[in-house]
């Protein structure tokens, strides 16, 4: 026994020193390497590693593209008779079939066909995208556009009647394919600096916007999808996001192996896209040493400039309150992102001792992540002396920090914002500013006109005419009251003559509120749409009637839906 276990150790050594010598067998330096990569997958970065976006990618997460025909009515002479036939059989159908729904619309007591052979009516395809994990009555902007084959002029002053949109698979019939996504209706809103006296840009008034026009009939549906299928990894997900959000609505149900399907809670409000960030980003080991080494390691990181400073910061939410002891001393960082995004942390766990460092980069001019902060500060309502630093900023030279501070105030719901309603159709808020006057009007989700500056006036004196004659604004010097008149939709008679005040907020409201008579028998405003009084106030800006400045939203919407639409024709079907 003694002798055998003698040679085997001799073999041993013979074969080892004879490898060990041997250099045609030697790997070079750059085998090792490639076989070293191959054996070891690629070290992943420390804001994925360990979380679950490890494990699981998740699903539903891009924008769902729909679309439907629907009717446009109220354009006087400027709508067409010409429809192609398939789209006539379906509206025809359509019209029958929800008779009662448009009897308020004037519809439900004429012949479908003779509603469609009126020139005060325009075919037009219904067009948008839902945005990822939408609740049931989300709104989202869509994109009405007459159809090619037709005559439509123009769609200004229209109203779209309520369309059902179905998902957008190509060239499906009208009505067919899916189920009904979302039901989409309102005022139009062409693009207010179009002329419509030049022949060249006559084309752009048969596209049009509706601001927040669609609503959504049924949630869409948030899953998680394992990388690789395992019953265990898919039951401690499950438990794990349920920990992290308890609640009265249960979050994450593992229907198998692969799949953990999502429910928004109720809290989350409108914040659908924070949430799911931090469920990718929850942490997988919650051990009482696990959670305190892997935070340290990510506060480290965080303090390098270029280090991925947000998604590290989620990472540390995600472990919840019990960071706070540790994430405090990032709060003066000299690194401007690393003390950006822990004060944000902070704020969002509740920790008083980060509202100086978000207060201090909201009032920071200049600063790239100033108006990260006031929106920090419009979400968080716990910050303290936060309504007053967002008042201060109404009055600095950047006009978009002062947007940014009124959305915030009245994501707050502060008292200093004025908000008037204007027969529902769209909202004015008066927004206290010592600084110039100012006009924002939005096209996106929200319709409102907001006036920075508690005293804006119409100048006197004062003869404006739209270049439709769609609204005309007279006052001589020494007038008491603004004389305002429109031309009647479909016709070339006028209104009768509204006395108004100099006031702006009032002009607005006279211009877009009902034309029914009061019970002094006299009509007391106008009924333009949104997108009609929104060319209007640009026009009155720029001829100098209304000393202010005049800002529409920036990205104009339709380019911006239009690109959301295309980016979600990509849409992976399975995610719905």
């Amino acid at each position: 026994m003694g002798n055998g276990f003698a040679v085997r150790v001799i073999v041993i050594l013979v074969l080892a020193g004879g490898l060990a010598g041997c250099e045609p067998f030697a790997l070079n330096p750059s085998d090792k390497d490639k076989a070293k990569e191959q054996a070891e997958p690629p070290k992943l970065p420390l804001h994925i590693a360990g979380t679950l976006g490890e494990y699981a990618a998740l699903g539903g997460r891009s924008r769902l593209p729909v679309q439907g025909y629907g009717l446009v009515v109220g354009l006087g002479g400027n709508g067409s008779k010409e429809i192609p036939q398939h789209v006539r059989r379906y509206l025809i159908q359509y019209l029958l079939k929800n008779r009662e729904r448009f009897r308020g619309w004037g519809l439900a007591e004429v012949a479908p066909s003779r509603v469609l052979q009126d020139l005060d009516t325009a075919v037009v395809r219904v067009r948008g995208s839902i945005p990822p994990a939408a609740s049931q009555d989300s709104r989202f902007d869509v994109m009405v556009t007459a159809l090619s084959a037709t005559g439509t002029r123009s769609l200004d002053g229209g109203i779209l009647v309520p369309t059902e949109m179905h998902l957008d698979v190509g060239n499906m019939q009208p009505g067919q394919g899916s189920k009904i996504w979302a039901i989409a209706g309102g005022p139009v809103m062409v693009n207010p600096f179009i002329d419509p006296t030049d022949r060249q840009q006559a084309a752009k008034l048969r596209q049009a916007v509706i601001v927040g026009g669609g609503v959504t009939s049924r949630r869409r549906k948030v899953s998680l999808q394992l990388y690789r299928a395992d019953f265990a990894r898919s039951d401690q997900i499950q438990h794990l996001i349920n920990a992290r959000f308890p609640g009265v609505d249960r979050v994450a149900r593992a229907k198998n192996a692969s799949v953990t399907e999502l429910t928004i809670p109720r809290e989350v409000g409108g914040d659908q896209a924070h949430f799911l960030a931090l469920v990718m980003h929850l942490p997988m080991r919650t051990g009482p040493r696990a959670w305190e080494v892997h935070a340290r390691k990510l506060l480290a990181e965080m303090q390098k400039p270029d280090a991925a400073h947000e998604s590290l910061a989620m990472v540390l939410e995600a472990h919840g309150r019990k960071v706070l002891p540790v994430l405090g001393a990032l709060y003066d960082a000299p690194v401007a992102p690393a003390a950006f995004y822990a004060a944000r942390t902070g704020v969002r766990l509740g920790d008083r001792l980060a509202d100086d460092t978000i207060r201090r980069f909201a009032g920071s001019q200049g600063d790239p992540l100033q108006l990260a902060a006031i929106e920090v500060m419009g979400d968080i309502k716990g910050i303290v002396r936060a309504d007053l630093t967002l008042r201060e900023l109404l009055d600095r030279d950047n006009d978009m920090v002062r947007v940014a501070a009124y959305r915030a105030l009245t994501r707050r719901r502060s008292a200093s914002v004025l908000t008037i309603s204007v027969d529902g159709q769209f909202h004015v808020d008066i927004v206290p500013s010592s600084r110039r006057p100012m006009i924002f009007a939005t096209r996106t989700q929200d319709p409102r006109i907001v006036l920075f500056g508690d005293d804006l006036a119409i100048a006197r004196p004062v003869f404006f005419n739209m270049p439709d004659d769609l609204v005309t604004v007279n006052a001589r010097e020494g007038s008491d009251a603004l004389d305002v008149w429109r031309r009647l939709p479909g016709s070339d008679r006028i209104s009768d003559t509204l006395k108004v005040s100099f006031e702006l907020a009032e002009l607005i409201q006279t211009l877009g509120g009902k034309p029914q008579r009061g019970i002094d028998r006299k009509v007391h405003a106008l009924g333009l749409t949104y997108g009609q009084i929104v060319a209007v106030l640009y026009r009155l800006c720029e001829q100098g009637h209304v000393p202010a400045k005049f800002i529409l939203e920036p990205a104009p919407a339709e380019h911006e839906l239009l690109k959301r639409i295309k980016e979600a024709e990509t849409y992976n079907m399975s995610g719905t």
